[in-house]
């Protein structure tokens, strides 16, 4: 008796079920939470490989540049390679900014504050690209986070009105209506 109780409220209660009674509203919402949970798993986990490749690439910069004694050889150890991390980015930005300080004029870098400050605000740009660069995408992972759950009660609460409306339409409020057929069997 219980396993028949089971198996029908599974019938009633399953997702096979719940698509054939669904309506376009119950649709668009489960099509919504299912586009933000694949956009979100894609991004948690392209994000991941590329945190994991960068500190990888970042390490292996690291340990060449600790060994640099001139400024033409870690010129040397740039142009062997693109630059495929955030410290090799940087160190190219200061370089070109190194090498473009001469171009602007003494007077013009007297009044911005001198070489130093000149190089401070190249590498600070050079910071702002790369933090922008690695921030990218995990807007839409906030939003996803902060939506979905007023969209899934929005779901619960449209269902909830369909259920006490089809309660209505069959006059009358008895327990076996409200919480279905299997608890009256269970009694």
């Amino acid at each position: 008796m219980a396993q028949e109780v089971g198996q029908e409220m599974a019938n009633q209660l399953g997702f096979a079920n719940f698509i054939q009674n669904v309506d376009s509203v119950g649709k668009a919402v489960l099509v919504f939470l299912l586009i933000l949970s694949i956009a979100s798993w894609y991004l948690i986990f392209t994000k991941s490989f590329a945190n994991w490749l960068e500190a990888k690439r970042a390490k292996a910069f690291l340990e060449k540049f600790r060994d640099v004694t001139s400024l033409e050889q870690l010129n040397s150890i740039l142009r062997q390679g693109k630059p495929d991390n955030a410290f090799a980015n940087l160190a190219t930005e200061g370089l070109s900014a190194l090498r473009n300080a001469g171009s602007f004029g003494s007077q013009k870098l007297a009044g911005a504050g001198g070489i130093s400050e000149f190089m401070t605000r190249a590498i600070r740009n050079g910071i702002d690209q790369e933090s922008a660069r690695s921030e990218n995408g995990l807007t839409i992972l906030a939003s996803a986070g902060s939506a979905s759950p007023y969209v899934g009660l929005f779901g619960t609460v449209w269902a909830i009105y369909h259920a006490l409306v089809a309660i209505g339409l069959s006059g009358q409020g008895t327990l076996d209506k409200v919480a279905g057929q299997w608890v009256k069997r269970l009694l």
